[in-house]
Protein backbone atom coordinates (compact mmCIF):
# COMPACT_ATOMS: atom_id res chain seq x y z
CA UNK A 1 0.00 0.00 0.00
CA UNK A 2 1.08 3.71 -1.13
CA UNK A 3 -0.44 6.47 1.09
CA UNK A 4 -0.52 9.67 -0.23
CA UNK A 5 -1.20 12.65 2.63
CA UNK A 6 -3.06 14.71 0.53
CA UNK A 7 -6.69 15.31 -0.97
CA UNK A 8 -7.10 13.38 -5.00
CA UNK A 9 -7.96 16.48 -6.26
CA UNK A 10 -4.55 18.02 -6.58
CA UNK A 11 -3.31 17.54 -9.82
CA UNK A 12 -0.16 16.22 -8.99
CA UNK A 13 -0.92 13.52 -6.72
CA UNK A 14 -3.75 12.20 -8.82
CA UNK A 15 -0.96 11.97 -11.56
CA UNK A 16 1.64 10.36 -9.01
CA UNK A 17 -1.84 8.17 -8.15
CA UNK A 18 -2.57 7.22 -11.76
CA UNK A 19 0.83 6.17 -12.47
CA UNK A 20 0.97 3.96 -9.26
CA UNK A 21 -2.28 1.99 -10.12
CA UNK A 22 -1.04 1.49 -13.81
CA UNK A 23 2.20 -0.43 -12.45
CA UNK A 24 -0.73 -2.33 -10.13
CA UNK A 25 0.11 -0.50 -6.63
CA UNK A 26 -2.02 -0.05 -4.05
CA UNK A 27 -2.94 3.84 -3.40
CA UNK A 28 -4.60 5.48 -0.80
CA UNK A 29 -5.16 9.22 -0.30
CA UNK A 30 -5.78 10.66 3.62
CA UNK A 31 -6.19 14.13 3.67
CA UNK A 32 -3.98 15.94 6.58
CA UNK A 33 -6.52 16.98 8.70
CA UNK A 34 -8.54 13.74 8.66
CA UNK A 35 -5.66 11.50 9.14
CA UNK A 36 -6.75 11.75 13.32
CA UNK A 37 -10.34 11.69 13.35
CA UNK A 38 -11.41 9.72 10.22
CA UNK A 39 -8.37 7.59 9.16
CA UNK A 40 -8.66 5.95 12.28
CA UNK A 41 -4.67 6.17 12.61
CA UNK A 42 -2.85 4.35 15.76
CA UNK A 43 0.28 4.38 16.89
CA UNK A 44 2.53 2.18 19.37
CA UNK A 45 5.38 3.40 21.48
CA UNK A 46 8.23 0.66 21.04
CA UNK A 47 5.87 -1.85 19.03
CA UNK A 48 5.36 -2.75 15.35
CA UNK A 49 1.46 -3.20 16.04
CA UNK A 50 0.40 0.62 14.39
CA UNK A 51 -2.23 1.01 11.77
CA UNK A 52 -4.01 3.30 9.53
CA UNK A 53 -7.30 2.38 8.91
CA UNK A 54 -8.75 3.62 5.50
CA UNK A 55 -12.60 2.87 5.42
CA UNK A 56 -13.44 -0.35 5.50
CA UNK A 57 -9.90 -1.97 5.59
CA UNK A 58 -6.97 -1.65 8.33
CA UNK A 59 -3.55 -1.39 7.04
CA UNK A 60 -0.46 -1.87 9.24
CA UNK A 61 2.28 0.75 9.02
CA UNK A 62 4.99 -1.60 8.89
CA UNK A 63 3.31 -2.46 5.04
CA UNK A 64 3.16 0.70 4.13
CA UNK A 65 5.66 0.30 0.53
CA UNK A 66 5.67 4.51 0.44
CA UNK A 67 4.49 7.77 1.31
CA UNK A 68 3.82 10.72 -0.53
CA UNK A 69 3.61 14.19 1.37
CA UNK A 70 1.54 17.09 -0.64
CA UNK A 71 1.22 20.40 0.58
CA UNK A 72 -2.33 21.20 2.13
CA UNK A 73 -3.48 23.18 5.08
CA UNK A 74 -3.43 20.40 8.18
CA UNK A 75 -6.69 22.30 9.82
CA UNK A 76 -9.18 23.50 7.18
CA UNK A 77 -10.52 26.68 8.60
CA UNK A 78 -13.56 26.23 10.60
CA UNK A 79 -15.97 29.41 11.53
CA UNK A 80 -16.59 27.54 15.30
CA UNK A 81 -13.23 27.56 16.09
CA UNK A 82 -11.41 30.69 17.87
CA UNK A 83 -8.01 31.40 16.26
CA UNK A 84 -6.40 30.12 19.14
CA UNK A 85 -8.10 26.39 18.83
CA UNK A 86 -7.05 26.65 15.71
CA UNK A 87 -3.57 27.19 16.40
CA UNK A 88 -3.90 24.44 19.02
CA UNK A 89 -5.60 22.35 16.44
CA UNK A 90 -2.73 22.87 14.08
CA UNK A 91 0.16 22.27 17.01
CA UNK A 92 -1.39 18.81 17.64
CA UNK A 93 -1.52 17.78 14.14
CA UNK A 94 2.18 18.87 13.05
CA UNK A 95 3.71 17.00 16.42
CA UNK A 96 1.41 13.97 15.48
CA UNK A 97 2.04 13.94 11.77
CA UNK A 98 6.52 14.63 12.42
CA UNK A 99 6.75 12.03 14.56
CA UNK A 100 4.68 9.45 12.58
CA UNK A 101 6.62 10.10 8.92
CA UNK A 102 9.85 10.13 11.01
CA UNK A 103 9.22 6.37 12.35
CA UNK A 104 8.17 4.82 9.50
CA UNK A 105 10.70 2.85 7.91
CA UNK A 106 9.42 3.32 4.29
CA UNK A 107 10.30 5.75 1.93
CA UNK A 108 8.73 9.11 2.66
CA UNK A 109 8.68 11.74 -0.09
CA UNK A 110 8.34 15.07 1.29
CA UNK A 111 9.54 14.11 4.55
CA UNK A 112 8.40 17.59 6.63
CA UNK A 113 11.67 18.51 8.80
CA UNK A 114 11.34 20.10 12.18
CA UNK A 115 10.86 23.88 12.12
CA UNK A 116 9.24 26.55 14.09
CA UNK A 117 5.83 27.57 12.72
CA UNK A 118 6.98 31.20 12.57
CA UNK A 119 9.41 30.59 9.64
CA UNK A 120 12.74 32.50 9.67
CA UNK A 121 13.12 35.55 7.11
CA UNK A 122 16.61 33.79 6.40
CA UNK A 123 18.11 30.49 6.36
CA UNK A 124 20.39 28.69 7.79
CA UNK A 125 24.32 29.40 7.29
CA UNK A 126 24.73 25.24 7.27
CA UNK A 127 22.44 25.10 4.74
CA UNK A 128 23.97 28.16 2.72
CA UNK A 129 27.24 26.32 2.59
CA UNK A 130 25.44 23.36 1.34
CA UNK A 131 24.53 25.25 -2.12
CA UNK A 132 27.48 27.14 -2.48
CA UNK A 133 28.96 23.62 -2.78
CA UNK A 134 26.92 22.12 -5.13
CA UNK A 135 28.45 24.78 -7.45
CA UNK A 136 25.56 27.42 -7.07
CA UNK A 137 26.14 31.04 -6.28
CA UNK A 138 23.94 32.98 -4.03
CA UNK A 139 22.55 36.95 -4.38
CA UNK A 140 23.79 39.65 -2.31
CA UNK A 141 21.31 40.49 0.18
CA UNK A 142 20.75 43.49 2.39
CA UNK A 143 18.55 43.88 5.39
CA UNK A 144 17.80 46.95 6.55
CA UNK A 145 15.27 50.10 7.93
CA UNK A 146 17.90 52.53 7.13
CA UNK A 147 16.08 53.72 3.46
CA UNK A 148 19.09 55.49 2.33
CA UNK A 149 21.45 52.22 2.38
CA UNK A 150 18.25 50.54 0.58
CA UNK A 151 18.30 53.26 -1.81
CA UNK A 152 21.66 53.09 -2.38
CA UNK A 153 21.68 49.18 -2.41
CA UNK A 154 18.98 49.65 -5.11
CA UNK A 155 20.62 51.93 -7.41
CA UNK A 156 24.35 49.43 -6.78
CA UNK A 157 22.30 46.80 -8.01
CA UNK A 158 21.40 48.43 -11.43
CA UNK A 159 17.90 49.62 -10.47
CA UNK A 160 16.74 45.78 -9.91
CA UNK A 161 16.06 43.58 -7.44
CA UNK A 162 13.43 41.35 -4.56
CA UNK A 163 12.29 43.05 -2.24
CA UNK A 164 10.81 40.93 0.64
CA UNK A 165 9.65 41.69 4.48
CA UNK A 166 11.65 39.86 7.23
CA UNK A 167 8.93 38.24 9.12
CA UNK A 168 8.19 36.61 5.72
CA UNK A 169 4.52 37.51 5.68
CA UNK A 170 4.39 39.12 2.77
CA UNK A 171 5.67 37.36 -0.63
CA UNK A 172 9.02 38.83 -1.91
CA UNK A 173 8.90 40.50 -5.59
CA UNK A 174 10.74 42.03 -7.84
CA UNK A 175 10.92 45.89 -8.18
CA UNK A 176 12.37 47.41 -10.64
CA UNK A 177 13.52 51.11 -12.00
CA UNK A 178 11.68 54.41 -10.52
CA UNK A 179 8.40 52.34 -9.87
CA UNK A 180 10.47 50.02 -8.05
CA UNK A 181 12.25 52.84 -5.99
CA UNK A 182 8.30 53.93 -5.01
CA UNK A 183 7.74 50.83 -3.71
CA UNK A 184 10.73 50.33 -1.84
CA UNK A 185 10.64 53.66 0.12
CA UNK A 186 6.53 52.91 0.81
CA UNK A 187 7.67 49.50 2.70
CA UNK A 188 10.54 50.43 4.59
CA UNK A 189 8.24 53.53 6.00
CA UNK A 190 6.19 50.93 7.33
CA UNK A 191 9.30 48.33 8.10
CA UNK A 192 12.95 46.72 7.79
CA UNK A 193 12.70 45.21 4.57
CA UNK A 194 15.60 42.98 3.02
CA UNK A 195 16.73 43.47 -0.67
CA UNK A 196 18.45 40.69 -3.14
CA UNK A 197 20.44 41.39 -5.86
CA UNK A 198 19.24 39.84 -9.14
CA UNK A 199 21.64 38.94 -11.67
CA UNK A 200 21.12 38.90 -15.47
CA UNK A 201 20.19 35.60 -16.93
CA UNK A 202 17.64 33.27 -17.77
CA UNK A 203 14.88 32.64 -14.76
CA UNK A 204 14.44 28.53 -14.64
CA UNK A 205 12.17 26.56 -12.25
CA UNK A 206 14.08 23.00 -11.49
CA UNK A 207 11.95 20.25 -10.23
CA UNK A 208 14.18 17.32 -8.53
CA UNK A 209 13.14 13.93 -7.97
CA UNK A 210 15.94 11.81 -6.39
CA UNK A 211 18.26 11.38 -9.54
CA UNK A 212 16.26 13.43 -12.38
CA UNK A 213 15.93 16.94 -13.09
CA UNK A 214 13.19 18.80 -15.12
CA UNK A 215 13.28 22.36 -15.80
CA UNK A 216 10.85 24.95 -17.28
CA UNK A 217 11.55 28.86 -18.19
CA UNK A 218 9.56 31.41 -15.86
CA UNK A 219 9.22 34.89 -17.14
CA UNK A 220 11.42 37.02 -14.97
CA UNK A 221 10.59 37.87 -11.42
CA UNK A 222 7.54 35.06 -11.61
CA UNK A 223 6.28 34.56 -8.82
CA UNK A 224 6.84 30.80 -7.29
CA UNK A 225 3.92 28.71 -7.03
CA UNK A 226 1.59 29.14 -4.04
CA UNK A 227 2.21 26.39 -1.57
CA UNK A 228 0.73 24.89 1.76
CA UNK A 229 2.31 22.04 3.72
CA UNK A 230 3.89 20.90 6.74
CA UNK A 231 4.36 21.83 9.46
CA UNK A 232 2.24 25.34 8.94
CA UNK A 233 -0.80 26.27 6.65
CA UNK A 234 0.86 28.92 4.32
CA UNK A 235 -1.16 31.67 3.28
CA UNK A 236 -1.11 31.41 -0.20
CA UNK A 237 -2.56 28.23 -1.25
CA UNK A 238 -3.99 26.91 -4.46
CA UNK A 239 -7.06 26.23 -5.84
CA UNK A 240 -6.34 23.18 -7.53
CA UNK A 241 -10.03 22.23 -8.60
CA UNK A 242 -10.43 25.57 -10.12
CA UNK A 243 -6.71 25.46 -11.77
CA UNK A 244 -7.09 22.49 -13.46
CA UNK A 245 -9.55 19.82 -14.52
CA UNK A 246 -11.17 16.66 -12.60
CA UNK A 247 -8.65 14.53 -11.25
CA UNK A 248 -8.53 11.43 -14.04
CA UNK A 249 -9.45 13.58 -17.16
CA UNK A 250 -6.31 14.17 -19.90
CA UNK A 251 -3.62 16.34 -17.79
CA UNK A 252 -3.40 18.45 -22.37
CA UNK A 253 -7.07 19.78 -20.78
CA UNK A 254 -5.32 22.20 -18.58
CA UNK A 255 -3.75 25.44 -19.32
CA UNK A 256 -0.25 24.80 -21.57
CA UNK A 257 2.17 26.16 -18.71
CA UNK A 258 5.65 26.93 -18.67
CA UNK A 259 7.95 25.31 -21.50
CA UNK A 260 10.11 22.85 -20.75
CA UNK A 261 13.59 23.30 -21.03
CA UNK A 262 16.88 20.82 -21.76
CA UNK A 263 19.05 21.19 -18.54
CA UNK A 264 22.66 20.78 -19.39
CA UNK A 265 23.89 17.87 -17.75
CA UNK A 266 26.33 19.81 -15.45
CA UNK A 267 23.85 22.22 -14.04
CA UNK A 268 21.79 18.72 -13.84
CA UNK A 269 23.82 17.12 -11.63
CA UNK A 270 24.36 20.20 -9.53
CA UNK A 271 20.71 20.54 -8.85
CA UNK A 272 20.37 17.00 -7.96
CA UNK A 273 23.59 17.29 -6.00
CA UNK A 274 22.01 19.90 -3.93
CA UNK A 275 18.57 18.45 -3.39
CA UNK A 276 20.60 15.18 -1.73
CA UNK A 277 22.71 17.71 0.01
CA UNK A 278 19.69 19.20 1.98
CA UNK A 279 18.34 15.48 2.55
CA UNK A 280 15.33 15.74 0.11
CA UNK A 281 13.71 13.43 -2.46
CA UNK A 282 11.37 15.95 -3.98
CA UNK A 283 12.54 19.40 -4.26
CA UNK A 284 11.80 22.77 -6.44
CA UNK A 285 14.72 25.36 -7.13
CA UNK A 286 14.59 28.72 -8.75
CA UNK A 287 17.60 29.43 -10.64
CA UNK A 288 19.11 32.47 -12.66
CA UNK A 289 21.68 30.86 -14.98
CA UNK A 290 23.70 33.67 -16.73
CA UNK A 291 25.57 33.28 -20.40
CA UNK A 292 28.74 32.32 -18.58
CA UNK A 293 27.20 29.15 -17.19
CA UNK A 294 27.29 30.31 -13.60
CA UNK A 295 23.85 29.41 -11.71
CA UNK A 296 22.46 31.56 -9.23
CA UNK A 297 19.82 30.14 -6.39
CA UNK A 298 17.21 31.94 -5.64
CA UNK A 299 14.83 29.65 -3.73
CA UNK A 300 14.50 26.25 -2.62
CA UNK A 301 11.33 24.41 -1.93
CA UNK A 302 11.14 21.37 -0.26
CA UNK A 303 6.75 20.66 -0.67
CA UNK A 304 6.56 21.46 -4.40
CA UNK A 305 4.06 22.75 -6.70
CA UNK A 306 4.36 22.53 -10.17
CA UNK A 307 0.61 23.64 -11.48
CA UNK A 308 2.27 26.52 -13.82
CA UNK A 309 4.24 23.83 -15.48
CA UNK A 310 3.51 22.30 -19.45
CA UNK A 311 1.24 19.34 -18.73
CA UNK A 312 4.51 17.20 -20.41
CA UNK A 313 6.37 18.31 -17.66
CA UNK A 314 3.95 17.68 -15.04
CA UNK A 315 3.66 14.18 -16.47
CA UNK A 316 7.40 13.44 -16.12
CA UNK A 317 7.15 14.61 -12.44
CA UNK A 318 4.70 12.54 -11.53
CA UNK A 319 6.42 9.56 -13.61
CA UNK A 320 9.68 10.06 -11.39
CA UNK A 321 7.51 10.44 -8.36
CA UNK A 322 5.80 6.91 -8.87
CA UNK A 323 9.17 5.14 -9.27
CA UNK A 324 10.38 6.41 -6.64
CA UNK A 325 7.51 5.11 -4.25
CA UNK A 326 7.31 2.10 -6.29
CA UNK A 327 11.02 0.88 -5.31
CA UNK A 328 9.31 0.39 -1.79
CA UNK A 329 12.84 0.63 -0.86
CA UNK A 330 13.31 0.34 3.40
CA UNK A 331 14.78 3.36 5.09
CA UNK A 332 18.30 2.65 6.82
CA UNK A 333 18.88 3.37 10.92
CA UNK A 334 21.35 5.77 9.92
CA UNK A 335 19.16 7.75 7.28
CA UNK A 336 20.28 10.93 8.35
CA UNK A 337 16.50 12.33 8.10
CA UNK A 338 15.51 10.56 10.79
CA UNK A 339 17.71 12.49 13.35
CA UNK A 340 18.41 15.75 11.45
CA UNK A 341 16.88 18.73 13.19
CA UNK A 342 17.13 22.37 11.86
CA UNK A 343 15.43 24.70 9.76
CA UNK A 344 15.24 24.09 6.42
CA UNK A 345 13.77 27.37 5.96
CA UNK A 346 11.18 26.44 3.19
CA UNK A 347 9.78 28.43 0.64
CA UNK A 348 12.01 31.30 1.67
CA UNK A 349 14.69 33.91 -0.22
CA UNK A 350 18.25 31.91 0.22
CA UNK A 351 20.94 34.87 1.14
CA UNK A 352 24.54 35.95 1.34
CA UNK A 353 26.01 38.79 2.44
CA UNK A 354 26.76 41.92 0.88
CA UNK A 355 30.19 42.32 -0.25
Amino acid sequence: MILILGSHEEQLAALVADRLRWRGAAVAFVAHARLLAAAGLSLSIGGGDGFVRIGARTVPLMDLAGVLVRPQRPVPPDPGLSPEDEDYLAYELQATLLGLLHALPCPVVNLPLPEPLARPAFTSAARLQRIVASGFCLPATLATADRDRAARFFDRSGGLAILGTLSGQAPPRLIEGAAGLDALLAAIARHPVYLQRVPPGRWLDVFVVADRAMAVSVPRGAAPSPQGGLPAPDPLLIDCEAAWPTPGTSPAAGPPGAAAVDLPSTLAAQCCALTRALHLDFAHLRLVCAQSGEACCLDVRAHPVCNHCAPEVQDQIATALADLLARGERRRADDPRLWYVGRPGDGLPLCAPVR
